[in-house]
Formats: structure tokens, sequence, C-alpha cells
């Protein structure tokens, strides 16, 4: 059944590939990924993103995820997506046309990422996109990487083409969504799940998710707590913000790719089943020396994460193994949030961090989100950005980010 703009919200499960030995589609592991998802009560889920390795499958490799991810979904009547991102219109075409004829609830497309395409050419691409599959739901991939990020301007140019854009993946922030919401009411914005708390308030309704196949019954709870309005869903989202800084930036800093990050989640909780960590060269794969990194920043930072994936762990697997560790408890931690830098498709908060009993030291830089459940308008941030990484005049960081 196709999407629409009342079915498009939460945590969509955004599945990594499971490659075998000899480099090919372990299609068994894949479908059966894709059943556990749909059994843990995933509110979607989602081939072909970044984690999902779109930009390194032939063809044929592509169609096959896609149809496989469709037709497990199908008999619990879990909804889907598949990414038909490609460097150009014909090819983005064909893949939209193949996912309508396998009976995929939406497609999610980026603009074409190799050379840069002006506000013109990308409301052409995309109505040429949408004509070729009438009522087709379209949710855009609205990445960096694109080099073509979505603003107010550009989002009116597509509204007046009538075209059947329900989502937007990404944005930079509380006033840009609050900014498109105001031109679109339907649309659904979805950030990184360490914001989906914070940010609900600005009217952001999901997330595609990596955790929620890490620790579906934490994640779906999170996400339920979201919609009551209730303060355990801010814990729960500043503890995904601890996790993140200790292990992702770092990471991300040392050229860690999106789906290394994602694989070793899944790795690390036993949820999925087949080779999760492989990914295809030349990009850096996760290794078990990451998955243990992750176990031990987490144990120390949100020990209620593995606490409750040991619990939805598959029986017969063997699910979560804790490595051994020497980390001395640190402090209790007083977290203020002050400022959200946009990688990609998730957005890495810089923060004030200190011990109970000592004085603030400052990490990162930025302004103070308000303290406040109303809907306010929030003056755009200016960011250096980390190590490396170009920040545009719109906020976008231009480097290898994570997102899914």
């Amino acid at each position: 059944m196709p999407l629409t703009s009342d079915t498009l919200k939460g945590l969509w499960a955004g599945m990594p590939v499971p490659w075998t030995a000899q480099d090919q589609v372990d299609e068994e592991a894949l479908r059966e990924n894709v059943r556990r998802m749909c059994r843990a009560g995933a509110h979607g889920v989602y081939s072909h993103g970044t984690t999902g390795e779109f930009y390194a499958q032939t063809p044929e490799e592509w169609r096959q995820v896609a149809r496989v991810t469709v037709e497990e979904c199908r008999p619990f009547g879990t909804p889907t997506q598949v990414g038909c991102t490609a460097l150009w219109t014909a090819e983005a075409v064909r893949r939209v046309r193949f996912a309508q004829e396998i009976g995929a609830g939406g497609v999610q497309v980026a603009f074409p990422f190799w050379l840069a395409v002006s506000d013109a050419e990308a409301a052409r691409f995309l109505k040429e996109v949408t004509r070729q599959a009438p009522g087709m739901p379209l949710i855009l991939y609205n990445t960096g990487r694109s080099k073509k990020p979505l603003t107010p301007d550009l989002l009116k140019r597509l509204l007046d083409q009538d075209l059947p854009l329900i989502g937007c993946k990404g944005v930079a922030s509380q006033e840009e969504a609050a900014a498109f919401l105001d031109l679109a009411p339907g649309l659904r914005i979805f950030v990184g799940e360490d914001l989906l708390a914070d940010w609900w308030h600005a009217g952001v309704r999901g997330s595609y998710s990596s955790l929620v196949y890490a620790c579906p019954k934490l994640m779906l709870r999170y996400f339920e707590l979201c919609e009551e309005g209730h303060p355990e869903a801010v814990e729960i989202g500043k503890g995904l913000q601890r996790l993140f800084r200790e292990f992702v930036i770092p990471l991300v800093q040392e050229g860690f790719t999106d789906t290394a990050f994602d694989r070793t989640f899944a790795a690390a909780t036993g949820i999925l089943t087949g080779e999760l960590l492989a990914s295809r060269p030349p990009y850096r794969a996760a290794t078990r020396n990451d998955v243990d990194r992750f176990l031990q920043i987490c144990l120390r930072v949100f020990p209620r994460f593995l606490e409750e994936s040991r619990v939805a762990a598959p029986a017969g697997r063997g699910g979560l193994v804790l490595p051994e560790t020497n980390l001395v408890p640190r402090p209790p931690q007083t977290v203020e949030p002050i400022e959200h830098k946009r990688l990609g498709g998730i957005f890495l908060e810089t923060q004030f961090v200190s011990p109970s009993n000592d004085p603030p030291r400052r990490r990162g830089r930025g302004r103070r989100l308000p303290e406040t459940t109303e809907k306010k308008s929030y003056p755009r941030r200016t960011t250096k950005g980390h190590e490396g990484a170009e920040v545009s005049r719109d906020g976008v960081a231009r480097s290898r980010k994570h997102e899914r």
C-alpha cells in the first residue's frame, strides 16, 4: 500500500546488506533480518540508504535486495521504502519504476551527486522521476553528499510542480524544519535518533534508524514516549547523545563510514544474523575491535541500551557478549545541549559536559538551545565544523558523514 503523510512516521530500520565470503548478497540472512525487524515492530523497513550501500551494488544486486525487502515485509503488513538514488535521471527512473512494480510503499531519492545541480535542474529531475511513476510517494534524501541541500526556495519550487513529496530525510536545524513545515504542513521530517525527543516540538516525526535493529525494545518505546511527550523520552535521547559523542564523533574524524557504524551497532547486540561487519571496499569496514570499543563505551555512558538489547536477542543466538574491560566508572555528568552540527543525515551535538562537582568545561561551540517545549524560531547556527570538514553558508558539512 502506498505511503501517505499520515503513515510515514516512526523508526524505520535502514537495513545493511549481509555479504557472503564470496562477496555475494546473503539472501537468506537478509530475508531473516527483514523478518526480525517486522516481528520486532519496526514502523517500516528501508533498503538502499547509505548503510544499505546502494552505491556499491550491481543493477542485479540492487533489484535483488529491493525485491527481498518488499517480499518479506508484505506478510507482516510492514511499510517499505526503496532507496532509488542514482547519478542520472534515466537510472533513477528505472529504479523508481522497479520499486513501484514490486509494491514498495514509497521511494527515497537524493539529487544526483557527482556534479552539483541547480535548483532548476533539481526540480526538473524530480518532476521527471515522478512523472514516469505516477502516484509513487516520494521522500527526499536531503544529504550534503548530493551537493544540493533542500532550501525553502527550492521546496517552494517543488511544491509548485505538485510532486507527490511526502517526506524529507534530514534537516540542518529546528529552524529549517519549522520553515519547511510552514510551506508544507503535511511533509514528514526525519532526523537522527538522538535528536528525535529534543526536536519533536519542531515537528519532526521519525528517524531512519540503525539502533532500532540493535535494540528494538528500547528504541520503539522511545518513539512512543516522544509521541506522548513523556520526559523519559528526553532522558533516552540524552543517553543516545552521550553514546554518539563518545563513539561516533571520534570515528567520524578518522574516516569511519556510515555503513560501518551501523554494522557495528547491529553486530554488537546479536539481533540480526549473517556476516554484518563486512562492507564493500574501498571504504573501511568495521571490525570486532570496533564492536568491543562500542560495547565498552555503551557500558559506561548508556548501559540501559545494552541491558534491553540483551532481553531482545533472539533465542538460540549468542547475542550480546560483553568484552573484558578495566574501565573505571566516571563521576556523574551533567549534560546541557548547546548546538548540533550536521553530519549528513545525522546531527551530532556539541555540549558542555562536566563532572558533577567540577566547573564546566566547554566542548565544541555554538548557541544554547532554549529549554522549552514551545515552538519558537531558532537562529541559524554558524560553526567551523569538525576538523577537516568544510561547512557551507547553509550549515551543511561537506565531509564524510554518518547517515543511513
